[in-house]
C-alpha cells in the first residue's frame, strides 16, 4: 500500500473542496437578492475565503490565479457590505416599504469586477 500517495491525494482533494467551498459561498453572496440574508452570505463567504487562505502552508494554487481571485472576491464582498450599510438608513425611513435591492442601488457587479481586474493588472 502507499500511504504517502493516498495522504497526498486526500490532501489535494481536501484543498480542492475548500477552494470550491469559498467560490460557492462567494457566488451565493453576490447573487443573493434577499437583503435580509445578504449580510450573512457575505460573512459566510469571507469566512470561507479566510479559511482557504489559512488551510495549508502553501499559498493558493494556479500560479497566483486563485490568490488574485481571492483578492478580487474580498474587494467585491467589501463593496457589497458597504452598499448594504449605506442603504440601511433608507430602509428604516421607508417604514414598511421594501428596501431597494443592491441592483437598484447603482452597484453593478460586473462593472466592479472589471474595475478591480484592471487595477490589479
Amino acid at each position: 500500500m502507499c500511504p504517502v500517495h493516498c495522504d497526498h491525494t486526500d490532501h489535494t482533494r481536501s484543498r480542492r473542496y475548500v477552494r470550491q467551498d469559498w467560490e460557492k459561498l462567494y457566488r451565493a453572496a453576490i447573487l443573493e437578492s434577499d437583503r435580509s440574508k445578504l449580510l450573512q452570505r457575505i460573512g459566510d463567504a469571507e469566512a470561507a475565503i479566510l479559511e482557504r487562505s489559512r488551510s495549508s502552508s502553501k499559498p493558493p494554487d494556479n500560479n497566483g490565479k486563485e490568490r488574485d481571485a481571492i483578492t478580487r472576491a474580498l474587494h467585491i464582498l467589501s463593496l457589497l457590505r458597504e452598499a448594504w450599510q449605506q442603504q440601511q438608513p433608507h430602509a428604516m425611513d421607508a417604514g414598511k416599504r421594501s428596501a431597494p435591492s443592491i441592483k437598484r442601488s447603482g452597484l453593478h457587479l460586473p462593472e466592479v469586477a472589471r474595475s478591480t481586474q484592471t487595477r490589479g493588472s
